[in-house]
């Protein structure tokens, strides 16, 4: 056997001397820089697949939450979670095998960035994606309204943007049509319309479609000179209707008052902080208002944060809230009218009512009262009437004439053709359709009850009087 001899002498390096301590930093490499941001890298990645795997719904029913979200809408999370765990993983491979990125990420300083990017993105993008499937942020909010002091919200002048899938234009005063001067013209008759959406036209395409413009396209035909105020505010209560016509409608010298009253006229204000609710509004809760109202239509954090926010700044009352507690809502009216919140909130809508009617009767400007049914209420006339009885009575005793538009349009659903379906657009809104029926029925009483004296180049209409007596008008006028 030989033995082979090294060609120097053999030497052997201390313990803790510095070519030792260089000798295990070269074995010990995943503590590279380069190293240590592939790993990062990869382990941000595995964290997404992970969470693509555990968001699903048997977890979320673990949770009680399967109900609030569609299926569509977890298997999309699940997939972004997947791609996004994959990019970050081939990321990974990447700054292994391409010396360019590795060499970039070699510096102490890059991966620190990394970390501190990965420790504050990580956990952001993973609740963003938890919680879009739950964040209602599909519909854009809009800017045509703006928070009021007194009214809660009002129209912004001069505003232009969608709403209810339409855009709208508002004039320079804050309403929906053309812009009229306060002083009215000689030989032409006002009528102010005081509303919600549906004397708005929500949903409508055009100003001129919607019911109170319909109104004078016909007492037009008939020789009547009538300029239209169509006041109509999405989610307004008699409330606000008194406000807005106290401090501006009165300003237009209107000759003819007509209040649209729909049922959530009574119920819909008590979500409002002022009546103990939680909230400012729906509209307010759906427009554009500040950064955080844009970012909130795209982030499902930012929504969140948002709504959080509202419900810190209009905690409601307990004991205001006592109405809304009871979870009122529209056909409890019509179905339970003997309730005990039901007739509190009667009588809360009715002495809101009585102020109009008091305003107006001051300065002897004739009101007329239109009561506008839903479409669930035409499934059983007679049984689902109860609110319509109420405003029956109220309007008969004050004297203040009423066209109750649920039987009337009852019998012109018979007609081939029309059906609840084809005359509303959703529970309580008015299409074209239904809009130029009720513009029919109001012109036709306007025209035979002679609350309307300005006629181009003629009288008033043949037998009618100068003002209306109250009562209830439950039939189409022939």
């Amino acid at each position: 056997m030989g033995w082979h001899r090294s060609a120097g002498p053999a030497t052997t390096a201390p313990i803790g001397s510095a070519s030792a301590l260089e000798g295990m930093q070269t074995t010990t490499a995943p503590s590279e820089p380069g190293n240590v941001a592939r790993a990062l890298l990869l382990g941000a990645g595995l964290v997404f697949a992970a969470f693509a795997v555990a968001y699903n719904e048997l977890s979320l029913g673990l949770l009680g939450l399967a109900s609030d979200v569609s299926p569509s809408d977890v298997r999309s999370v699940q997939l972004v979670a997947l791609l996004t765990g994959g990019g970050l993983i081939a990321l990974s491979e990447c700054v292994r095998r391409v010396r360019g990125i590795g060499a970039r990420l070699k510096h102490p300083v890059a991966a620190n960035w990394l970390l501190s990017a990965l420790a504050f993105a990580l956990p952001l993008v993973l609740l963003e994606l938890a919680l879009r499937p739950f964040a209602a942020i599909s519909e854009p909010l809009t800017t045509i309204f703006l928070r009021d002091d007194e009214l809660g919200w009002r129209l912004k002048p001069n505003a232009e943007d969608l709403w209810g899938n339409v855009r709208v234009r508002v004039n320079g005063k804050g309403l929906r049509g053309p812009e009229l001067d306060y002083a009215k013209p000689s030989g032409v008759s006002r009528i102010l319309y005081l509303g919600d959406s549906v004397a708005f036209g929500f949903m409508i395409q055009r100003w001129e479609q919607t019911f109170p413009h319909l109104v004078q396209e016909q007492l037009g035909r008939w020789g009547y000179s009538v300029e239209t105020v169509n006041a109509g505010v999405g989610g307004y209560s008699p409330w606000q209707e008194y406000l807005f016509l106290a401090r501006e409608g009165v300003r237009y010298d209107p000759d003819l008052v007509v209040i649209s009253f729909v049922l959530n006229d009574v119920t819909e204000k008590f979500g409002l902080i002022r009546f103990g609710g939680t909230g400012e509004g729906w509209q307010l809760r759906r427009s554009a208002l500040g950064v955080l109202d844009r970012v909130s239509t795209r982030s499902s954090i930012a929504h969140f944060a948002r709504d959080l926010g509202q419900r810190l700044r209009f905690g409601g009352d307990v004991q205001k809230g006592a109405v809304r507690r009871d979870l009122l809502n529209v056909r409890a009216i019509a179905e339970k009218p003997d309730r005990a919140n039901v007739r509190q909130a009667w009588n809360i809508t009715l002495e809101n009512l009585q102020k109009i009617f008091a305003f107006c009767e001051e300065r002897e400007i004739p009101v007329l009262l239109v009561s506008f049914p839903y479409r669930f209420q035409f499934e059983d006339v007679a049984g689902l009437s109860a609110p319509q009885r109420v405003l029956n009575r109220y309007a008969t005793a004050q004297g203040i004439p009423h066209i109750d538009l649920l039987p009337i349009l009852s019998e012109q659903l018979k007609t081939p053709g029309l059906s609840p379906y084809t005359i509303y657009l959703g529970e309580n809104h008015l299409s074209p359709i239904g809009g130029r029926l009720v513009a029919q029925i109001i012109a036709t009483y306007l025209h035979e009850q002679g609350m309307l004296d300005r006629r181009v180049g003629g009288p008033a209409a043949p037998g009618a009087r100068s003002s209306a007596g109250g009562g209830t008008i439950t039939h189409r006028a022939p």
